[in-house]
């Protein structure tokens, strides 16, 4: 009843097998925090092969049926969710894929089916999103730089921090550049240009000295490749966004206070990335 209809957003669990009229013709789906399988998610894409944006949370592998992989042509996936949301990687090709967020990723993960699907795809990815677990050890570190190796086209890079207390801090060492004994640059995600860091509290506290100490080699290299005396170029980081949900139920430092400090620790980026926003919510 309603032929143009393209976006909605639901909040409850809807039974979206079979669907017909103008709900095949949706191109962007939120599906809220609502459970369902990685059947349910198959069958929707299957259903609705215009849907160019997913929002799904997953919490059973069981597949229903479903034994072969479904192409379709979506270009933003977040997927959150119980370990088994990884599963849906095993069935699914997203070769137009540019935009894609998982919740964190924990040792459960299925790591060889996501590098598979990620290979499979070939999709230019843009845009990567990931959750850090609450403890970081040198395997999830590992993981993530194997998942990183498998996208170098992206641009954005979006970390989300929960109750994380950041022991293992080296992830964001590696993003930093290296000039191999060749001349060549060695460095993960090389285009990448924005980062956008979340904290879920005022109490989560990243190592700022290893970031701005990351994004300035990046920088300073970036110009001295683009100059042609390095061979391998990256590119130079354009923007950096550290947003924080204050807590006010939380003893410690008041906002301004904790906006202050981060702004002094950012400080050194200023001047040499366009963009450094601190952000309270």
């Amino acid at each position: 009843m309603a032929p143009r209809l393209r976006k909605v957003s639901l909040s409850s669990r809807f039974a979206w097998n079979g669907l017909s009229g103008s709900w095949a013709q949706l191109t962007e789906l939120d599906a809220g925090y609502a459970s369902y399988s990685v059947g349910n998610c198959l069958a929707l894409l299957q259903s609705v092969r215009n849907l160019q944006k997913l929002s799904v949370y997953i919490d059973s592998g069981v597949v229903e049926g479903h034994h072969r992989f479904v192409s379709h042509p979506l270009v933003s996936l977040r997927v959150r969710g119980t370990w088994d949301r990884g599963m849906l990687f095993d069935h699914i090709t997203l070769s137009s894929l540019r935009d894609l967020s998982v919740d964190e990723i924990r040792s459960e993960w299925p790591q060889s089916q996501f590098i598979s699907f990620l290979r499979r795809s070939s999709s230019p990815l843009q845009s990567f999103s990931l959750e850090f677990p609450q403890e970081v050890d040198g395997m999830w570190v590992n993981n993530m730089i194997q998942i990183l190796q498998q996208i170098p086209s992206i641009h954005s890079l979006y970390l989300v921090y929960d109750w994380c207390e950041m022991r293992g801090h080296s992830f964001l060492e590696w993003l930093s550049p290296r000039i191999l004994h060749n001349g060549q640059v060695d460095c993960l995600i090389p285009k990448l240009k924005t980062i956008f860091i979340r904290l879920d509290n005022q109490l989560v506290t990243p190592r700022y000295g290893i970031l701005t100490e990351m994004i300035l080699s990046r920088c300073s290299l970036a110009q001295t490749t683009n100059a042609g005396n390095i061979s391998g170029p990256i590119e130079r980081i354009e923007k950096v966004e550290v947003e924080c949900f204050y807590d006010e139920s939380w003893d410690g430092k008041d906002d301004t206070t904790w906006y202050k400090e981060v702004s002094e620790m950012l400080a050194p980026l200023r001047g040499v990335v366009d963009t450094v926003r601190v952000v309270i919510n």
